[in-house]
């Protein structure tokens, strides 16, 4: 993350660059933190995040790298507070931690902060730094309860067929809610857009709502046999929410 600024007499210290030069500075601290054995993996344990550079306290947050399974053995923590292994959100596996930035995290309005995501596991320990953004109001926040083949009501999806997912405080008319799935979560992940379909029913909480989408088509290229299945996470995210609701299920290629 080299800085190329040059700053002449006169010029206007931007946030941007301080963040940047905090950054770096954070980033050099953790290398040199972990650089002397012990079993440290410095750039080798997390290796990215979703969103990339930045998120507000209160939403979702992607750790992609090389984490243990069972998942409660690993330890992670943003500017020093915990995420619970219970707090991990499906998709989370082996190469990817999805979590909810704590909202006892605090950021005032209209600033940024920039601290040190950090994971110990098995293999060692790894630390980057990442930008906080202040906590927005939104509206409720998704949930999904269930999602079943429509024809035999089997929690296993089918490709190209339609599923029907339930869950409260979906948005209003249905369209306006956007349905993806993720196929292989992880740094190679395909995501599938899915389109809400004539049918879906949408209730005030605490009545639930229900979504009708079409699973996706599989192919060869997806890695997946004829018959076989494999894991898979279905979102739903509402506007103005905080955070999108998910849900990990299996789908069946059937073609």
């Amino acid at each position: 993350m080299a800085i190329l600024d040059t700053v002449r007499p006169g010029d206007v210290i931007s946030s941007d660059l301080l963040n940047r030069i905090i950054g770096l500075l954070n980033e050099h601290d953790a290398l040199l933190a972990g650089g002397n054995g012990g079993g440290s993996q410095t750039g080798l344990l997390l290796t990215g995040f979703s969103p990339a550079q930045q998120q507000n306290i209160g939403k979702n947050l992607t750790l992609f790298g090389n984490f243990d399974f069972p998942l409660a053995t690993n330890a992670v923590s943003i500017d020093g507070v915990p995420i619970s292994p219970a707090a991990l959100l499906a998709g989370s596996n082996n190469i990817q931690l999805v979590f909810t930035i704590p909202t006892n995290l605090s950021v005032p309005s209209g600033q940024t902060k920039s601290v040190l995501v950090r994971i110990v596991n098995s293999k060692g320990t790894d630390q980057k730094p990442y930008v906080l953004l202040p906590q927005v109001a939104g509206a409720p926040n998704p949930s999904i309860s269930d999602a079943r083949d429509v024809v035999s009501g089997n929690a296993i999806l089918r490709s190209s067929r339609e599923a029907r997912i339930t869950g409260l405080n979906f948005a209003t008319p249905a369209a306006n809610n956007q349905v993806s799935l993720v196929l292989n979560p992880g740094p190679a992940q395909v995501s599938f857009p899915l389109v809400v379909k004539a049918g879906s029913q949408i209730q005030t909480a605490p009545l639930p709502s229900t979504l009708l989408v079409d699973m996706p088509a599989l192919t060869n290229a997806h890695g997946i046999a004829i018959g076989d299945s494999a894991p898979a996470t279905l979102s739903v995210t509402v506007p103005n929410a905080n955070v999108a609701a998910t849900l990990g299920i299996s789908l069946e290629r059937t073609s």
